[in-house]
């Protein structure tokens, strides 16, 4: 960016502000923007994203010149570094101050051990007390996070790739006896913790220590950590979604009663779903969406937190080798509406749970390398037969799928048809003209598929055909009015093929 954007006094709206050009040793610092050229623009509206690429020789008293605080209309800011050729350090964020009406604030690429300032201890709740949104990123140094539970406006927190952080506070929030549980992240509704390799648990606690009803402790603490006096119950009022991803330390964390969409994947063992969304002595959840890559979790919650379930995704669980471990839990799934399972490589049938699922109505199978779909049809089209209101159906990565099973053609709802990256997939079978309620048809990377069958023609419903990255003799059967297969799909309002 060039210099002399301090002159713009008039200037209200500037979406991206980019100080020195890395890797450009060419260019004279005079030419390029510094963070001091922000001192006068008092005017500025909005979001700001200041994107750091280049050192500087004073990085403290430069960015205090920024006057950031003074800043009074931004709503929004984003703090970027870039490389250590142009890092986000200590100094830089120490004096790049937001102003206090800043609702949303995201920082990216920090290098700092410390927090700034503005954002240690219970600072952060005093000089920006009206945060909606907080997004860090990329923070791989710094070995805390600034105090996020007393901010009463602050409803979606997350961090990603904090990789020093071990505790999100050093004690329980407010020792004092009479703290109101109800004061802990009162208006929180999302929260985000992605690969946080050390993150432990969410309070510095003594091994073994006693905690509130629904807590667990880490059984390998140090001796060094700090266990508070008083202590109150302290969970999640409002949360509505969790998601962990990525957190291999983490044992424990602060009840969440109300949580409509959990996810957790990648997670120490020890973090058990049924320790986190169940209210004890209740034994029920609001739970309405999991995504999850082991499947004891779901086994280990009550019947009676599985009712509301309307999806489930399962991914990447080497443990799951058939559905039947799942029967009794799909017995309590009345309301599901969605599965969806990838990833696992030692699934092999879908017998023995399926058929319990009554209000399926979209199901996806992806990338299961073990799976063998023609086991199913021995059972006279069990578990298909029962999946009376399945509306949409993906098959992907399915390499030992070559024929789609018998059983399909009892899917009479069935309005979104998916049949992507099979690459051993020989034939479209000709019972495709049963699925009467078919609206959308794709096929994609279907190598060995080299003509479409005649009862497509009887698809009436269909209005789009897609056919991708197939064998080229199938795609010039499909093109134009000379096609071999054109008279069995010309009836399609949308036929999409390429090669």
């Amino acid at each position: 960016m060039p210099a002399g954007m301090g002159t713009l006094t008039a200037l209200h709206k500037l979406s991206v502000f980019i100080v020195g050009i890395a890797h450009r040793a060419s260019v004279s610092e005079t030419k390029t923007a510094r963070l001091r050229d922000l001192k006068a623009l008092d005017k500025l509206s909005g979001r700001l994203h200041i994107k750091i690429l280049g050192e500087m020789k004073d990085p403290l008293n430069e960015a205090k010149e920024a006057n950031l605080s003074s800043k009074h209309g931004l709503s929004q800011l984003l703090l970027e570094g870039n490389s250590d050729a142009g890092k986000l350090d200590e100094a830089v964020l120490d004096g790049l101050q937001p102003p206090p009406n800043l609702r949303k604030l995201r920082i990216e690429a920090y290098r700092g051990q410390r927090l700034p300032t503005w954002a240690s201890m219970d600072s952060l709740n005093c000089s920006l007390p009206n945060l909606v949104v907080v997004e860090l990123s990329e923070w791989g140094s710094c070995l805390n996070v600034p105090l996020f539970s007393r901010l009463r406006s602050l409803k979606r927190l997350s961090l990603d790739s904090l990789k020093s952080v071990e505790y999100m506070e050093n004690s329980r929030y407010d020792a004092s006896p009479s703290s109101s549980s109800t004061s802990f992240f009162p208006s929180l509704e999302v929260l985000e913790l992605r690969s946080m390799d050390k993150l432990k648990s969410w309070w510095r606690m003594e091994a073994g220590a006693a905690v509130d009803a629904g807590q667990r402790t880490s059984s390998s603490t140090s001796s060094t950590e700090v266990q508070p006096q008083h202590i109150q119950p302290s969970f999640f009022p409002r949360l509505l979604k969790l998601e962990i991803r990525d957190c291999p330390s983490l044992k424990s964390m602060p009840l969440c009663p109300n949580v409509e969409e959990l996810e957790l994947v990648g997670v120490n063992k020890e973090l058990k779903v049924l320790t986190t969304v169940v209210m004890p002595r209740e034994g029920a959840s609001r739970l309405k969406t999991m995504r999850i890559d082991d499947i004891g979790g779901l086994i280990s919650l009550p019947t009676d937190c599985l009712r509301g379930l309307t999806s489930l995704i399962i991914r990447n669980d080497p443990k799951l080798l058939d559905l039947s471990s799942l029967a009794e839990v799909f017995r309590s799934l009345s309301s599901l509406e969605s599965l969806e399972i990838y990833y696992c490589n030692g699934l092999r049938s879908l017998h023995g749970g399926l058929e319990h699922l009554s209000s399926l109505k979209k199901m996806a199978i992806r990338d299961c390398e073990q799976l063998d779909l023609s086991a199913e049809d021995k059972e006279i089209g069990m578990p298909w037969k029962a999946l009376k209101g399945l509306q949409s159906l993906t098959l992907a990565g399915i390499p030992r799928m070559l024929a789609l099973p018998d059983g399909l053609q009892h899917l009479t709802a069935l309005r979104s048809l998916e049949i992507t990256s099979n690459y051993e997939l020989m034939t479209i079978p000709e019972w495709i003209n049963c699925l009467g309620s078919l609206e959308f048809l794709d096929i994609w990377q279907c190598p060995k598929v080299k003509t479409l069958p005649e009862g497509i023609r009887f698809l009436t419903s269909l209005k789009c055909l897609q056919i991708s990255r197939c064998q080229k003799g199938l795609t010039e059967r499909c093109r134009g009015l000379n096609g071999d297969d054109w008279p069995k799909i010309q009836h399609i309002p949308v036929v999409d093929v390429r090669g």
